[in-house]
């Protein structure tokens, strides 16, 4: 699996930090209080500014995805000064953010939008789960109104938002009012998708309440687990694809590397996964073992080389061309696949022998 060949695609968690409590959430006690093994970091900005100008150096990446696994991306005190970086290195990347939005004021949502509108194509997912009765139901911690006018701060000075709108059974019926909301605010689409937990316990204080997956009533079934209704399909692209910056990035690109697919689909997608302690994981699902939280140990999950690796994958010590060329990512990892030897992989992407 030669991963520094194939990979063209990260995803990043660069906060541990959140500002909510959502029910499902790996970094909270069933809604209630942070884990006190979580580690509260922010990704290093010496290390993001390495990777830009020195580790990706000539490197095409076609995707950058700052995600929400261990905190909210906004929580990063330089998250604008990191966007700048990145489309100043990388103009060919397409940039998404996932965020709650229920944090900041209105200058930084338009300082954030000036930064994006560099890059080709860019959007931020802001999870909006219904209306102002339903949506901290499960999206805890945040508040409705101020949602909606970062997003209209964001959309209003050129920002590309959507709208995504996780359905339970307490706010399924108001997808038509919240895709109207979206179009309003200037959201180029809406997203709906069910929950991955089917139910799940919140306790919080002096709060005790049970939240299902949405389902169709009428036949018991779960709902499309995916749907997108996009507003305007004439999304700005730049004439990024005329410039001598892109032609030679295709010129120099090895077309071979889609043609070795594995069993592991993120090896297939060129995608690796970036955690806020600077750890390369060769996707989401294995990089929660990359912590050292009881709830998360590997159990039958994984195996023990994990452990070594939380400092042998580390950016803090290694470049991440010298990470993903070292001895787990291009040998361990192809046997741990081929068998289909962790329970993770099994579990989470299908993987078998």
């Amino acid at each position: 699996m030669n991963w520094v060949r194939k990979v063209n695609k990260l995803q990043f968690d660069i906060t541990s930090h959140c500002n909510a409590r959502c029910g499902a959430c790996v970094r909270n006690q069933n809604g209630g209080d942070t884990e006190p093994e979580l580690s509260l970091d922010h990704l290093s900005l010496d290390i993001w500014k390495r990777l830009c100008e020195e580790d990706t150096k000539g490197w095409y990446i076609g995707q950058l995805a700052l995600n929400g696994n261990w905190g909210d991306p906004m929580m990063h005190p330089k998250l604008v000064e990191m966007v700048k970086l990145w489309a100043t290195n990388h103009p060919e990347t397409f940039v998404t953010i996932h965020t709650n939005g229920s944090m900041r004021g209105a200058q930084f949502w338009a300082d954030l939008a000036k930064e994006l509108r560099q890059l080709p194509m860019h959007t931020v997912n802001f999870a909006v789960d219904g209306l102002k009765d339903t949506h901290s139901i499960y999206r805890r911690r945040t508040d409705f109104d101020k949602i909606l006018e970062n997003i209209k701060s964001f959309t209003s000075v050129g920002g590309n938002a959507r709208i995504i709108m996780t359905l339970f059974e307490h706010n399924k019926h108001q997808v038509e009012e919240v895709k109207n909301i979206a179009k309003e605010l200037g959201c180029r689409a809406l997203v709906t998708r069910v929950s991955h937990s089917k139910e799940m316990r919140i306790i919080d204080k002096n709060e005790d309440y049970t939240i299902h997956a949405a389902s169709d009533l009428s036949t018991g079934t779960e709902m499309p687990s995916h749907s997108e209704t996009r507003f305007d399909n004439d999304w700005p692209i730049s004439d990024l694809k005329n410039s001598a910056y892109w032609i030679h990035i295709m010129d120099t690109m090895d077309e071979t590397k889609w043609m070795d697919d594995k069993k592991c689909p993120w090896f297939n997608q060129g995608e690796v996964q970036i955690d806020p302690w600077g750890t390369v994981w060769p996707c989401c699902h294995v990089s929660l073992f990359g912590t050292k939280m009881t709830k998360h140990s590997l159990g039958n999950e994984a195996d023990q080389t994990i452990l070594r690796q939380r400092t042998e994958n580390s950016l803090k010590k290694y470049s991440l061309y010298d990470v993903l060329s070292n001895q787990w990512f291009r040998g361990h990892l192809d046997e741990v696949v081929e068998k289909a030897k962790w329970k993770v992989c099994q579990r989470s992407c299908g993987v078998c022998e």
